[in-house]
């Protein structure tokens, strides 16, 4: 079985460089870095979560915990030569980072539940001092993830659905429900920038804050944005009844929710209240001019992070326009730069079903960085897909994901349009498995571009995107494996693709469009792959797709 090289040879049209290294690796360094074959860096690595203290408020999650419940969070780091080798170089006793990599029957690597995450188990009281380490496959500078944390017991809340009625907040006596620490009032500060700990069960995303349409609206000046569940425990946010909104949406008031650090860990997200007005489960704003971390855009402090919250279990019915999904963050085009970091990592997707094709997970406007990592989707049907960074100033880093679509469903991700002060590009989709379910759809498996065409005087060049080390396969119909759209340029290495198309790419879109690299091509009929994507083969294996072996 043997699949069609594919090599379309130097892009002449763009204006950017080829940032492009291809290593041979060897055997685990003096660093402790388990080296990879065939291992690629396109783009320099960036610290995206968490970021140094000094662009941090002391009541964000990875700065506080709680003397003797346990205390963990994933180190989100984009682009760079992966995987990386996380090291504690100094800490508390006991506080641990994550640095597994699995090896199934064939040799293949995978990354380990607890890759990445730092865990203590039972923090001790007091102000500690941490440095992380991350080391690279290429040799880069390492990144020192340095921050403090301070354990106590002040600044905490706790929340328990079993209890027979509500109580004061403490973990002797918890809240019974989300309403008893909003107080009915989206203006009362009460339990501004404390920690929210949710025990076991199922938690109403309701109000009684008729004014607010019974939602959860968190202003930074006034409701806590960090909420946790309990490690192990099955708690859950339903959304049937309310909405959670930081956003700058006339549907919601009119109301300007000037937020930074929102964390949500280890809660899952299931409903979906089925209003025109409530039409997504979230809706978050672009920072303004007087965000406090960030005063003239040159950063990017406002930080949006998802960890272990897994979104599963709905169908939505409503309206369709305007963006609808989980997640939306909006445009706000008077704004000169993008501010907002997303950070959304080690969860799974499934059985989410709608009836509309402008239907999102996460789409998130104006962004400056937005990494995805080690996600998983299956049964599931966003109509446009589970990820998008719309008018951005700068880009993604999609790595490690396992995504199971419907038939007519893309993966589609796009960094530029008609809001965006400059031009996007730059976003990384790596490492990740992409498979279209049987059926007759036909959209492309993947799609990169953008929303308006703005390719022309005067206008510069979209930076490239990059695509390398992915499997991908279209079953059915005849779906391309890429699409690409709108004058945007497009570098793919070493990916492995299952398509019935002549070069696996369809275009969409001006003559500008473009794409060049190399990847392997298999038609259906010789289907390289088993039904979790993985090679039948050995003879690919570790240098081309997905599948990661030790040099």
């Amino acid at each position: 079985m043997a699949g069609t090289e594919i090599d379309l040879g130097y892009l002449p049209n763009s204006t950017s460089p080829i940032y492009d290294q291809n290593y041979q690796g060897g055997d685990r360094n003096s660093s402790g870095i388990t080296q990879i074959e065939n291992y690629r860096k396109v783009i320099d690595a960036e610290l995206i979560y968490p970021r140094p203290d000094s662009e941090t408020p002391t009541w964000a999650r990875h700065r506080k915990a709680y003397t003797g419940r346990k205390y963990e969070f994933a180190i989100g780091v984009a682009n760079g030569a992966w995987p990386f080798y996380y090291e504690v170089i100094s800490g508390p006793s006991g506080l641990t980072v994550g640095t597994g990599l699995n090896v199934d029957g064939n040799g293949a690597l995978t990354p380990a539940a607890n890759y990445g995450v730092v865990s203590w188990d039972s923090p001790t009281a007091g102000t500690h001092s941490v440095t992380v380490r991350v080391s690279f496959q290429d040799g880069a500078t390492a990144i020192d993830v340095v921050w403090e944390i301070v354990v106590g017991t002040s600044g905490h809340i706790f929340v328990d659905a079993s209890v027979g009625s509500s109580g004061t907040g403490t973990l002797a006596s918890p809240f019974k429900n989300i309403d008893d620490w909003y107080l009915a009032d989206s203006t009362d500060t009460t339990y501004s920038e404390f920690h929210v700990h949710y025990a076991a069960g199922t938690y109403d995303v309701f109000t009684s804050d008729a004014t607010n349409n019974n939602n959860i609206v968190l202003d930074y000046h006034n409701k806590p944005l960090v909420h946790i569940g309990e490690v192990g425990e099955s708690v859950i946010w339903d959304f049937d009844t309310g909405n959670l909104v930081t956003g700058i949406e006339p549907e919601f008031n009119g109301l300007e929710q000037n937020f930074h650090d929102f964390y949500c860990g280890d809660i899952e997200w299931t409903g979906g209240k089925q209003e025109d007005g409530a039409r997504r489960l979230a809706v978050f704003a672009t920072a303004r001019g007087d965000f406090p971390y960030d005063p003239d855009g040159s950063i990017g402090g406002c930080r949006n992070t998802w960890f272990r919250s897994n979104q599963t279990s709905w169908t939505y019915t409503g309206d369709a326009s305007n963006n609808a999904g989980i997640c939306f963050a909006s445009n706000a085009g008077d704004v000169d730069k993008g501010r907002s970091h997303w950070y959304i990592s080690h969860l799974d997707i499934s059985d989410i079903t709608n009836g509309h094709t402008n239907f999102n997970g996460w789409f998130i406007g104006q962004m400056r960085r937005f990494l995805v990592e080690h996600i998983t989707e299956s049964n599931t049907d966003f109509g446009r897909g589970p990820f998008s960074g719309k008018s951005s100033e700068w880009g993604s880093c999609y790595r490690n994901l396992d995504l199971v679509a419907a038939p007519d469903q893309s993966f589609v991700y796009d960094n530029a349009g008609s809001y965006a002060p400059l031009v996007g590009g730059n976003t990384e989709v790596s490492y990740s498995r992409f498979k279209r379910i049987s059926g007759s759809g036909n959209d492309a498996v993947i799609e990169s571009g953008h929303h308006n065409n703005i390719y022309s005087a005067g206008n510069p060049y979209h930076d490239p995107n990059y695509h390398f080390r992915n499997n991908i396969s279209g079953v059915g119909g005849s779906a391309a494996a890429f699409n690409a759209f709108f004058d945007w340029p497009v570098f793919v290495y070493d990916d492995i693709w299952c398509s019935n198309t002549t070069d696996g790419i369809s275009f969409d879109g001006p003559v500008n469009t473009q794409v060049d690299g190399g990847w392997l091509l298999f038609t259906t009929a010789n289907n390289p792959f088993d039904a979790d994507l993985n090679l039948l083969s050995d003879t690919n294996r570790g240098t081309l797709g997905a599948e990661m072996v030790e040099a």
